[in-house]
């Protein structure tokens, strides 16, 4: 800290006091900038020179110590591990759609009226009430019979009749003093009329109901006695299975039967039957039509159709051969006209061609270097003089084949003049026929083979 002293001539004692103060005010202006950081406002002297700037403090950062939070181990939960997510199934799309559901009515199943010629075959059994008079029997029996059958919606009944055979064997009983004997065969040939009445099960085929046979003759009780002519009734079940196409019907099915006016015995009759029947009348199962709401999955669109590009097919057409003088590479005036034609015949048909196919060849004489030179501008020649008629440069392809594809392996003047030459082919993609005719056209109007190969060039 330093206290500056000033003084004047006039008055030392009151200048040095108002120095002092001032000085004064000044220690403690800095004293306080100190304290709170900040750079004091330098203050005038009072003899108007600037104050020297005090050194500015800088003050050093506290560095306060950062808490490290402890992990206490023990009290974490262990970490949990989240399931896989599962993928997600597309849900469908659906769409109400109304339907008409054409259905056969409940216990419908066609009405008809049918003629049957049916034939059974199966068992006879015979139980006698007292086997020391008879003893009991069994054997076989055939009938044939013809009914006509009424089909209603839900049930069906048959009537009609027929002619029975059968054959029954069995053991003599034990006559008693004064019985008659016991036949051991006894056959039965009767007549019969037969009634029957069945259900019919929905959605199937099957029929069932009881059956009833009225039986007429000597010998319908099945007695090794002789009696006399009477009705005999048998009752039973039968189930049978038809099948209708069209005009003709069909049947299969089993019957059963036992007598209940026969005396001193029981009669049991098991048979298996089969019918062939001829449809007279018929009407078709009741249909109901309603309209049914449903919810549907919608039907995704069809795929679009494979886009097909066609890629046209490519002919190539020989078009103009120019040829050349031994080592000479540029067109006489003959060939520029000739090319000048071509290219107008090509403009003609701009859209029937794709590109051109530009080969340039040599004769055999000479290094292949050389002759692949000549080859070369031969062919660009050919090229420029088509580039400079219209025909984009895109649009051709050259190449140089020096001596590898000869048209004449002779030697001679001829054969060379030929092998030295310029082929222009034209990749056709439409009206192959009438370019090719148009060319050959334009060929015979310049009258080519060329004047070099007429008068045989070296």
């Amino acid at each position: 800290m330093r206290i500056r002293l000033t003084t004047t001539r006039a008055n030392g004692n009151a200048v040095m006091a108002a120095g002092f103060s001032l000085a004064a005010l000044r220690v403690l202006a800095a004293t306080t900038a100190q304290a709170q950081n900040l750079v004091p406002v330098p203050v005038p002297m009072q003899d108007g020179t600037a104050p020297t700037p005090a050194p500015t403090a800088v003050p050093t950062p506290i560095q306060t110590p950062v808490p490290v939070p402890v992990q206490d181990v023990t009290a974490q939960p262990p970490p949990q591990t989240q399931p896989p997510a599962q993928e997600q199934t597309p849900v469908p799309v659906q769409e109400k759609r109304t339907e008409q559901i054409r259905t056969v009515s409940e216990g419908s199943s066609g009405t008809g009226w049918d003629l049957y010629l049916g034939l059974d075959a199966g068992l006879v059994r015979t139980q006698s009430r007292n086997t020391k008079r008879e003893a009991n029997k069994t054997g076989f029996s055939l009938a044939v019979k013809g009914l006509t059958s009424l089909y209603l919606e839900s049930s069906v009944i048959d009537a009609g009749g027929g002619w029975m055979y059968s054959k029954i064997k069995g053991g003599p009983a034990q006559a008693s003093p004064g019985a008659e004997p016991d036949f051991k065969y006894i056959k039965t040939q009767t007549g019969f009329a037969e009634f029957a009445a069945r259900y019919r099960f929905d959605k199937s085929a099957w029929e069932l109901g009881p059956l009833a046979q009225v039986m007429f003759g000597d010998d319908s009780r099945f007695s090794p006695f002789p009696q006399k002519a009477e009705p005999n009734v048998y009752l039973g079940l039968s189930t049978i299975r038809g099948v209708r196409d069209g005009t003709l019907a069909t049947r299969l099915g089993f019957q059963a039967l036992t007598n209940v006016t026969a005396r001193g015995r029981r009669v049991y009759l098991l048979s298996l039957t089969g019918q062939l029947g001829v449809t007279l009348l018929s009407s078709e199962p009741r249909v109901d039509e309603r309209l049914v709401e449903r919810v549907v999955a919608a039907t995704p669109p069809p795929p679009p159709p494979p886009v097909v590009i066609e890629k046209a097919v490519e002919v190539a057409l020989f078009g103009p051969t120019i040829n050349f003088v031994t080592q000479v590479t540029k067109l006489s005036k003959e060939d520029e006209r000739y090319l000048s034609a071509f290219v107008a015949l090509l403009r003609e048909f701009d859209g029937s061609w794709s590109t051109l196919s530009i080969s340039g060849h040599a004769d055999k004489r000479g290094p292949r270097a050389l002759n692949e030179r000549f080859a070369k501008e031969r062919a660009n020649a050919v090229m420029d003089a088509l580039e400079k008629g219209g025909v984009a440069r895109d649009r051709m392809n050259v190449t140089a084949f020096a001596f590898d594809r000869p048209l004449d392996n002779e030697t001679g003047p001829m054969p060379y003049a030929r092998n030295r030459r310029t082929e222009v082919v034209v990749n056709c993609t439409k009206d192959s026929v009438v370019l090719s005719g148009r060319m050959e056209a334009l060929r015979r109007r310049f009258s080519f083979p060329t004047t070099c190969l007429k008068a045989g060039c070296p």
